[in-house]
Order: structure tokens, then sequence, then C-alpha cells
């Protein structure tokens, strides 16, 4: 088989160092990238953006800088996951782009600012995992456009109270894990109805750490 028609390669906990290489763009056909658990450095090579991958999975390395633009381009993302690294600073307004995407995952890096309402025109999102960054701001009440959302962490993101009231519109949603355990602070209270109306689907919600008003 020649390597230029492959669909996936899969490099996981082989303790690769280096920086990502540009060289993955000669595989046209490639949809499946995992380089996971590795000692990647660097940042995302800007040729990548010509790449037409679903997946793309790069958690647990010491990549940096930036949340890497050249992602955006990548418009065929449906399942990003970036967890795990040293990026830092602002969520672009370009990731308005990725609206293919139905996975995004930006925890435990070292994100600061508000959440961009460039965020707001992920549609398809069913899962959003962005704790353990440094996030400033309220949760904003763009999350209803969401309306696909299955899965929403927030744990240790930094953003404050109250809960919008608009979350009882995400009807999908069954896994609210530890949304609230952001350090104590008034959440406020808001239904989240079951049967026909929102949050029906809901089946696990954690309030950890939290003062109800």
């Amino acid at each position: 088989m020649n390597y230029l028609d492959f669909l996936l390669v899969y490099i996981k906990s082989e303790n690769v160092s280096t920086a990502l290489p540009v060289e993955f763009t000669k595989l046209l056909k490639l949809e499946v990238l995992v380089l996971s658990y590795n000692y990647l450095e660097g940042t995302i090579p800007s040729e990548w953006a010509t790449m037409r991958l679903i997946t793309l999975i790069l958690k647990i390395n010491r990549l940096s800088g930036p949340f890497p633009t050249t992602l955006t381009s990548i418009t065929s993302l449906q399942y990003l996951n970036i967890h795990g690294n040293d990026f830092s600073g602002l969520i672009p307004e370009q990731i308005a782009a990725l609206t293919n995407l139905e996975s995004l995952y930006l925890s435990s890096n070292d994100f600061t600012g508000k959440l961009s309402f460039a965020l707001a025109n992920l549609t398809n999102l069913k899962e959003l995992v962005i704790s353990d960054n440094n996030f400033t701001g309220k949760i904003p009440n763009f999350i209803s456009r969401w309306r696909q959302i299955q899965t929403l962490e927030v744990q240790g993101s930094s953003l404050e109270g109250p809960i919008p009231s608009s979350i009882s519109l995400l009807t999908q949603l069954n896994n609210l894990y530890d949304f609230f355990h952001l350090g104590v602070f008034s959440i406020g209270w808001v239904v989240v109805w079951g049967g026909g109306g929102g949050g029906g689907g809901l089946r696990w919600l954690y309030l950890s750490w939290c003062t109800g008003k």
C-alpha cells in the first residue's frame, strides 16, 4: 500500500520528542491523526492548513504558544483534542470557522480571557471540555446555541456564575460534569425541566464547591 493513501496515523505513547512534522501534509487522504502522550514541542505548522482531517488528537504533549490559528483552516475537523499542553492566551475569533466540530477538548492548558462569542457558531458541538484553564468572566448566555451538546465540562476554568437560564434550552445535555467546580461563588438557581422541556435528558449534574442563593 502506498503510504500516501493512508487514512489514519496513530503514534501514541512512543516518547516522540520533536516538532510536529510538516510532512504529514503529503498524506493527501489522511483523515485521522493521533499523536497523543508524547513529547512533541512547538506549535502547529502553518502548512497543516491544507490538510483535510476529520479527527486530530494531540493531547498530553508539550505544544505551546497561542491557540494555533492554523487549526481553524482545517474546516473538515469534527473532533479536535489538544488537552494537556501548554497553549495560552485567548481563544481566537477564527475558531468560528470550525462549524463541523462535534467534539472540542481545550482542557488543561493556560487559555485566558472571556470565552469568545465565536464559539457560539459551533452549533454542531456535542462535547465541549474547557476545564483547567484561566478564563475570566461569566458563563455566557450563548451556550443556548449549542442545541446538540451532550457533555459540557468547565471545572477549574475560573469562569464565574450565575448559571445562565438559557442552559434549560439544552435538551440533549446529559452530563454537566463538575460544571460548577469553579471555586466558592453564588450560582443562583435555574430550573432544569424533565420530560419534554429543556434539560430532559440530563443524567449528571455536579454542583460541587458552590454556594446557592
